[in-house]
């Protein structure tokens, strides 16, 4: 049978001032001791055996089972050989081949890799349409109404030239028509699925509310009605497209609008 057990090597203990226990120092074994088991080889103490017993748990031992193994086989007993208790932390060195070969590997640990935080990319906010896109789209819906105009006024001068009206009338109602009109034309189409007007979306460019959604039919309306605002302050509304930083004219403030690229 193989020894398993550990055998330290006492020229690290001795630098501590530990004494290794001589063999010699026991007594014969007599009657009461004759028959007991050594803790540590487990054999049955022969009569005259040199033998020890332990002070602490009162155990016997044969005196080179003691001596081998530094002491009491009782574990937490202060004749154990507890080097860490009795001397404070030695460094206490066994060699591989004393263990048996059986000692692992120290394996090897590696540094985990540094975590960088991922940033996301900054989202871009919407392209704003500048006046020149704005005034192209104005002047093709203003070509688109030409047609409508043209009809409001016909019919407007056979119905009033029956009814015997007088010029400054038809001026009036001309004008009137004109306006509902446009404003028919422009709040309808700016709230539609196209968020925009024949122009606009030739120029490919839509009408949004400030977050980017799609306007109300409301909100067109006061966008529209907002213009003769910007048309009384002799034009300086509709200029101001150019250079306010989100490219919004007066009555894209008013109506809280945006007019962005598609």
């Amino acid at each position: 049978m193989s020894d398993d057990r550990i055998h330290i090597d006492w020229s690290d203990l001795e630098a501590y001032g530990a004494r290794r226990p001589v063999a010699g120092e026991g007594v014969a074994a007599g009657e009461g001791v004759v028959g007991q088991k050594c803790p540590i080889c487990h054999a049955a103490i022969e009569p005259g055996e040199a033998v020890r017993k332990c002070s602490e748990c009162k155990l016997w031992y044969h005196v080179e089972c003691w001596a081998d193994n530094c002491g009491c086989a009782t574990f937490g007993c202060a004749n154990s050989p507890d080097a860490k208790a009795q001397l404070g932390e030695p460094s206490l060195s066994l060699r591989t081949e004393e263990l048996g070969g059986l000692a692992p590997p120290i394996p090897s640990v590696r540094p985990a890799p540094a975590s960088y935080g991922v940033h996301p990319a900054p989202v871009s906010g919407p392209a704003y349409a500048g006046f020149w896109l704005r005034f192209i789209a104005a002047f093709i819906d203003g070509l688109v109404l030409v047609i409508p105009s043209i009809l409001l006024m016909a019919f407007l001068g056979v119905f009033l030239h029956a009814a015997g009206a007088n010029p400054e009338t038809f001026a009036a109602l001309l004008q009137v028509g004109t306006l509902v009109v446009g404003w028919l034309y422009y709040a309808g189409m700016e709230s539609s699925g196209l968020c925009a007007t024949i122009g606009k979306r030739a120029m490919g460019i839509a009408v949004t509310d400030v977050y980017g959604n799609p306007i109300t039919f409301a909100k067109a309306s006061g966008r529209f009605w907002g213009k003769l605002v910007s048309a009384m302050m002799l034009y300086v509304g509709f200029l101001m497209a150019a250079f306010t930083s989100k490219k919004q004219a007066l009555h894209d403030m008013m109506a809280g609008c945006l007019v962005v690229r598609r």
